[in-house]
């Protein structure tokens, strides 16, 4: 327990910043001979020229980035420090810092400083290193934390910027300098961008990032150039190898304005990418697992909207949309495609819990054409939601479509969208018709229908979640 207690003060004193941890402290001049240290307490003295390039707030604490002109380092410190020293951005400091040091820790080269001590100076022209990414995953130690410097294609890809190089190499990017550039607004973008290079050694793999605090997009040497891929829906097509950065068209697929369809793609696109190529306002629909059913007189695909503001879609899904323009062999710019997709399904499950069996409805994307059963279990989506059997002249289904299963007991089924209505109903619902009262699929009226398939006035209806 004294142990304990004497352990948990040294702490406090350290986080402090009392007398006991500048004794401790060695005694290191300039960011160079901080890297070259080996870890522990240190005082970072700095050197004439020194330069805060960065600052940021994040949950974990405040950051200040320091740049001597060859070295640069991190200052990690308590959150809140940043209303003092934010505008020492830009500005040559001189001083020290003196806290924890770990050159090979996960953060890098960081310095968790306990006590600070600066005194600001004059404006200073920043001049980062000009280097290329391949320079830096080939010395990412040297690099991090350096105020850096690299051309290329910034590209959104897999939800996440990238930067990439002319040979298709790239790098994660992130906005460390707050309220100063989002990213996602220049998308696609080619030029020259500038921060600090993060590398974070691990057994599991180095992560190498670049924290960008400004950018120069009239600079565009050395640009990455999307690879281009052409796909056939009526042909099998060379899905085995992963292309990080491409452009592809899918010919002799199309989609109609207002109409439904399948959208099944071996890739993920942002909010922009649909609505680039299937228009402003386009709706997107995932299967309701929860709220889809089967009963007596059919099955029922309960589909819901599905937002794409914020993660676009994923090439491991299989939605429903309905575009707001026409588009006819689509080409989807800066997208990626991982070796050997397998097309998105998703299905509702009804449990016998009496036998421990279940019948399953699915709906299922293709990547390939397919040949369905004709035995009246795999059903074909029409442009108006309504569904029909595989016959032996529409057994065939093209790549990058999709199709609905059912069990072969099944004697109808039907797509649901919110709000839609069915009137083809058994008689029990019929006898209910003008009752003006909503009930569940069991036969029980219901005062506040929650989202799901329910009879109101004889017809089948889809509540929709309450916001």
């Amino acid at each position: 327990m004294k142990k304990t207690l004497k352990f948990m003060m040294a702490l406090w004193l350290a986080m402090a910043g009392g007398a006991a941890v500048a004794q401790d402290a060695t005694d290191v001049n300039g960011i160079a001979d901080l890297k070259a240290n080996q870890g522990g307490m240190v005082k970072l003295t700095l050197l004439a020229g020194t330069v805060v390039y960065g600052a940021v707030s994040e949950y974990s604490g405040d950051y200040l980035y320091l740049w001597d002109g060859q070295d640069g380092t991190r200052v990690s410190m308590p959150v809140g420090t940043l209303t003092d020293l934010s505008d020492y951005v830009g500005k040559t400091v001189s001083g020290s810092v003196t806290g924890s040091y770990a050159p090979q820790s996960p953060n890098g080269n960081t310095i968790l400083g306990t006590t600070i001590e600066l005194t600001k100076g004059e404006a200073a022209d920043l001049v980062p290193q000009v280097v290329t990414i391949a320079d830096l995953k080939a010395s990412p130690a040297t690099y991090a934390y350096s105020y850096v410097k690299v051309q290329g294609n910034l590209f959104y890809v897999q939800y996440q910027e990238r930067l990439y190089d002319e040979t298709g190499d790239y790098l994660e990017v992130s906005d460390i300098h707050y309220q100063n550039l989002t990213l996602s607004l220049f998308n696609n973008q080619k030029g020259a961008f500038a921060g600090p290079f993060y590398h974070s050694p691990s057994r599991w793999g180095d992560e190498m990032k670049l924290g960008v605090i400004s950018a120069n997009f009239f600079e565009s040497e050395g640009m990455a150039t999307p690879t281009p891929v052409t796909l056939d829906a009526t042909a099998e097509n060379d899905l085995s190898k992963e292309i990080p950065l491409a452009t592809v068209t899918i010919n002799n697929l199309s989609y109609e304005a207002g109409n439904l369809a399948v959208l099944s793609v071996p890739f993920n696109m942002s909010a922009a990418r649909i609505e680039s190529v299937f228009g402003e306002g386009t709706e997107l629909y995932s299967l309701d697992t929860r709220n889809s059913e089967i009963t007596a007189d059919g099955a029922y695909f309960v589909f819901q909207k599905y937002d794409y503001s914020t993660y676009g879609s994923y090439g491991t899904a299989v939605y429903l949309i309905k575009p707001t323009k026409s588009v006819a062999n689509p080409t989807f710019t800066a997208v990626q495609i991982s070796a050997n997709p397998y097309p998105g399904y998703s299905s509702y499950q009804k449990w016998d819990y009496s036998t421990y069996t279940h019948e399953d409805i699915t709906f299922r994307g293709t990547f390939a054409p397919t040949t369905l059963a004709t035995d009246g279990t795999r059903l074909l989506p029409a442009a108006d939601g309504t569904l029909t059997a595989a016959t032996a002249e529409t057994a065939m289904v093209n790549a990058f479509s999709g199709f609905f299963e059912v069990p072969a007991d099944i004697a109808a089924a039907r797509v649901m969208l919110p709000g839609d209505v069915i009137t083809a109903i058994s008689e029990v619902e019929q006898s209910r018709q003008s009752s003006g009262q909503t009930y569940n699929l069991s036969g029980m009226r219901v005062s506040a229908p929650v989202r799901g398939l329910y009879v109101k006035d004889g017809r089948k209806v889809v509540a929709a979640p309450r916001r």
